[in-house]
């Protein structure tokens, strides 16, 4: 391979991640307008008679374990939408310590992250290479 075809190969792996990672952020957002949408309509039909029913808050973790089907609850980053669209805005320019210091600034304590769990849920989003369990 020469140096040109190795830096071109690079480029597309790169490419590749921030196709991926922008093609979650859209289908977050999408489902974001999906449960205003939801919410707007039962409160227009009445379903909701207080105003704190009506906020629009982000799944709990049992529900999206439950939703999967899966065992073990899901990662905060994952049951957090705001959470991991603005780790997903830093994991390509940012070291995992450097997005946890910026977490810690920005989210209460509850909704904070280590280093460790960013990576762990960070390889659990890149495309598996073929020929890899």
């Amino acid at each position: 391979m020469t140096i040109d075809n190795a830096h071109s190969a690079q480029d597309m792996r790169s490419l590749r991640l921030q196709l991926v990672n922008a093609k979650h952020q859209l289908e977050d957002g999408l489902k974001g307008v999906s449960n205003a949408l939801l919410t707007l309509e039962k409160w227009e039909d009445g379903a909701h008679h207080h105003s704190d029913e009506t906020a629009v808050e982000f799944e709990s973790r049992t529900a999206i374990m439950r939703r999967r089907g899966g065992k073990g609850l899901p990662s905060k980053i994952d049951a957090d939408p705001e959470l991991r669209n603005f780790v997903r805005s830093h994991i390509y320019r940012l070291p995992y310590a450097d997005i946890v210091k910026l977490v810690n600034k920005r989210f209460p304590k509850d909704r904070r992250t280590s280093a460790s769990a960013i990576s762990r849920w960070w390889s659990k989003q890149r495309p598996r290479k073929a020929g890899k369990g």
